[in-house]
């Protein structure tokens, strides 16, 4: 498959991202300091044309980064924009499972290897989210470990903590 993908870059409160878009939707949010933000830009696993191109999708998911950050986006979890998440059917099934998980909240990996019927896949899930191709968006450091332990994040844990700490309090302000 040749494809192409549209790419930005922004600032955030947790550091410059990339935003990548092609014509089926969001594909990429990948931190720019990530050591392997390269690669996902490489085309890994299917051939891509890789754009600065400016494309009306773009401008949607900054602003739905913008509103995120903000403290204005919904509590539903799901992005108000169209994603085009590839990977195995496991990984995209996991991928659509973080979704399920309401802002401000949390799941273990135990959780969403239930949810995907996996419930002995514990491992490969915490392997298919370290390869989430868009997040924050697709809420993978919503993801914890069972003994309440933040595990893993591939853009580090200090962005998972300020990500889960920023939620909370903004579940807290919606309720009161």
């Amino acid at each position: 498959m040749n494809d192409a993908i549209s790419i930005k870059r922004i600032s955030s409160p947790i550091g410059e991202l990339i935003l990548g878009v092609g014509q089926g939707g969001c594909r990429l949010i990948e931190f720019a300091d990530r050591s392997d933000a390269r690669r996902s830009l490489s085309g890994r696993p299917y051939n891509l044309r890789v754009s600065d191109a400016d494309h009306a999708l773009l401008r949607r998911v900054e602003s739905e980064l913008a509103a995120y950050f903000a403290g204005s986006a919904g509590a539903s979890g799901t992005p108000a924009i169209p994603l085009d998440l590839r990977g195995t059917s496991f990984q995209v099934a996991v991928w659509k499972a973080l979704l399920d998980i309401p802002h401000g909240e949390i799941r273990t990996y135990a959780e969403i290897a239930a949810a995907v019927r996996k419930p002995a896949a514990i491992r490969a899930v915490g392997s298919a989210i370290g390869r989430n191709p868009v997040c924050v968006l697709v809420p993978c450091h919503r993801v914890v470990r069972t003994g309440g332990g933040l595990g893993g994040y591939g853009g580090g844990l200090w962005r998972k903590e300020y990500l889960l700490d920023f939620e909370v309090r903004q579940a807290s302000t919606r309720a009161a």
